[in-house]
């Protein structure tokens, strides 16, 4: 909890949008609330409520940022591959079976609540599937898959048109995300590698987003570009500390309890 408070980058994403920190706190308390309702390897009614439990969550995670569908998928890979329920074969699988469709009833019902809240508040309905523009953005091959202004550009264009609904758009950008990858099919590879590598060679995008949203023409009282070798340093230091006590925590567990298994279809797949 320390080491997250006084994480640099995250403190620095408060500056534009809270939302990060907000997904961050529940994505983490997602996998945390998992791992302890599904590591006493019981068939019993606690396992089958903690499910329906976590999937209301997740439903919450998702409605933050549209990345529900990945925890679910890491969920399953991991509750039907790793799990092991003190039952025989058949009976494991059929209780599984049971309490993750609980888990996807739970998780359907709490986001259908959650969009019907939003859709009365704005007084539009909201997008039931809305992963069009994130997979359009992603497929972005010249910006590495992340945020940019010109993609954004399009969507605010989009959203000023009445006339479509959220999921519309949603459904355009999702048109235009399957051309992207079409497009540029053949270098498929080097755009996830591209991913991947920002994902976790560096962790100073949100200094890129500040210095994007620079105004010149009201300059901030602070020079920005003055500091930011040093915030640069900051930022992908701290980050570099945090990972090498991570690899120090799954080495231990290796050697301990070989907890750290759960860690990896999360972070794969995400």
């Amino acid at each position: 909890a320390v080491l997250w408070a006084f994480w640099p980058s995250q403190i620095l994403y408060t500056l534009l949008v809270a939302t990060e920190e907000l997904f961050e706190f529940l994505f983490l308390l997602f996998i945390l609330c998992f791992i302890l309702i599904v590591k006493n390897n019981s068939t019993g009614l606690k396992l089958a409520v903690g499910l329906i439990g976590v999937g209301i969550l997740c439903a919450i995670v998702n409605a933050v940022k549209p990345f529900g569908l990945l925890l679910i998928t890491a969920a399953a890979v991991y509750y039907f591959i790793f799990v092991k329920l003190d039952c025989s074969f058949w009976k494991s699988a059929a209780f599984k079976a049971l309490t993750f469709l609980g888990f996807l009833v739970a998780y359907f019902i709490m986001a259908m609540v959650i969009r019907n809240s939003i859709s009365a508040d704005i007084e539009r309905q909201a997008a039931p599937m809305p992963f069009g523009f994130n997979l359009f953005v992603g497929a972005n091959q010249e910006r590495k898959g992340t945020w940019n202004a010109e993609d954004s550009s399009l969507l605010t264009d989009m959203m000023y048109d009445r006339s479509l609904t959220a999921q519309q758009i949603q459904n355009k950008f999702l048109q235009m995300g399957i051309t992207r990858f079409k497009q540029q099919s053949s270098e498929l590879s080097n755009l996830f590698l591209d991913k991947y590598e920002i994902m976790w060679v560096t962790d100073n995008d949100i200094l890129s987003y500040m210095r994007a949203g620079l105004d010149e023409t009201s300059p901030s009282k602070i020079n920005f570009q003055k500091y930011y070798g040093m915030l640069d340093k900051v930022c992908n230091y701290y980050y570099y500390v945090v990972m090498l006590l991570c690899a120090l925590t799954c080495i231990v567990l290796l050697h301990r309890e070989k907890q750290y298994l759960i860690v990896f279809p999360f972070i794969i797949i995400s």
